[in-house]
């Protein structure tokens, strides 16, 4: 299987000549081009990074002759580069195209060279993040796990809301008031009725704060997750995003399945909302930005006979949610090669 050589992912379409377009980060590469150099090889003599890019290739557009770049197996966008800086444990505090985009092809992100001012993520630790809450939705079988992801999160976030698959009130009374040594906890019970869309609504609804950050029991982050948090939603408040996507590594039976990237959009302002019933994802309205972070992770956790069950699950609320080609993945395992988010 060929991955993309920036972030890994398996979905990318013809770009030109032998070059691919990866469809999550939007890298073009030639196949061969199996790694990037580290983000160091980019670095100029007056701190700033340059990205390679190729004029030629924007001749294409406009319909005239041209020599391809012959020795460039990479071609950034904009995209890309603010994806690898994170990658990397960097910011982009300041991206610049060599020229303008002309008009005709202002949606062509390979003809310019790259120009970016980059600045090293320090990690910010032991405190609370206000502007944050921890979102769940829980089966009602699933409060040892529950607590334990709380007392994992309760020093990053400021509350947890929580929707338990319940019509019962007083387990949801009981549930809160366990919670509570951890931190702040709301616990509301209402029955999931095959609709993971609608149950992730209820917890958005309730969110009191900016921001919600959505796990579910069997997930918890990364530390370098963890450590970025608090710039993650300065950077989301700066500039106007709505959701943050972060891969999600999934473990089955204790080995790190092919599944990946895996993007999960779960970093999210409260006033988003979730559509479709299975394999839900963020209904952004027109005006709302998303973006993938790369520097941290979801770790995700499961037996392959928990994945069986949930997948007949899924399959019962809508035919061909079963995903059988995730199901594939998560059966393989990942190259131990690839150098995954810490």
């Amino acid at each position: 299987m060929m991955r993309c050589p920036l972030c890994f992912a398996l979905t990318h379409s013809p770009l030109y000549r032998r070059y691919q377009r990866c469809q999550l980060c939007a890298l073009a590469f030639i196949p061969d081009a199996t790694a990037l150099p580290p983000i160091e090889t980019y670095h100029a003599a007056d701190g700033s990074y340059y990205f390679p890019n190729s004029n030629n290739l924007i001749s294409r557009v406009a319909g005239r002759a041209f020599l391809a770049g012959r020795n460039a197996k990479i071609l950034f966008s904009p995209v890309s580069v603010r994806m690898f800086a994170g990658r990397e444990g960097y910011r982009v505090i300041d991206l610049r195209t060599s020229l303008p985009f002309p008009p005709l092809y202002a949606h062509w992100p390979f003809g310019h060279r790259l120009r970016a001012e980059l600045e090293l993520r320090l990690p910010i630790t032991g405190k609370i993040e206000s502007r944050l809450s921890l979102g769940v939705i829980a089966a009602a079988t699933a409060f040892d796990d529950l607590r334990a992801l709380w007392a994992d999160m309760a020093g990053l976030a400021a509350r947890m809301v929580v929707v338990v698959d319940s019509a019962d009130p007083q387990l949801a009374a009981i549930w809160q008031e366990n919670l509570g040594v951890y931190g702040a906890a709301l616990v509301v019970a209402h029955p999931l009725a095959g609709d993971f869309a609608a149950q992730r609504n209820r917890v958005q609804a309730l969110c009191q704060t900016p921001f919600i950050l959505q796990l579910d029991c069997d997930e918890t982050l990364s530390a370098g997750a963890k450590r970025i948090l608090p710039e993650l939603i300065d950077e989301a408040q700066a500039s106007g995003f709505s959701a943050i996507g972060l891969p999600r590594i999934n473990e089955v039976d204790g080995t790190i399945a092919a599944l990946y990237p895996d993007v999960q959009y779960r970093l999210l302002r409260k006033e988003v909302r979730f559509t479709r019933a299975v394999h839900e994802y963020p209904d952004l309205a027109a005006g709302q930005k998303s973006r993938v972070e790369l520097g941290g992770a979801i770790l995700h956790r499961l037996s392959s006979e928990r994945f069986s069950t949930r997948e007949a699950f899924y399959e019962k609320i809508a035919k061909g949610a079963g995903r059988p080609e995730d199901g594939a993945l998560l059966h393989e395992p990942l190259d131990p090669a690839l150098p995954l988010p810490g």
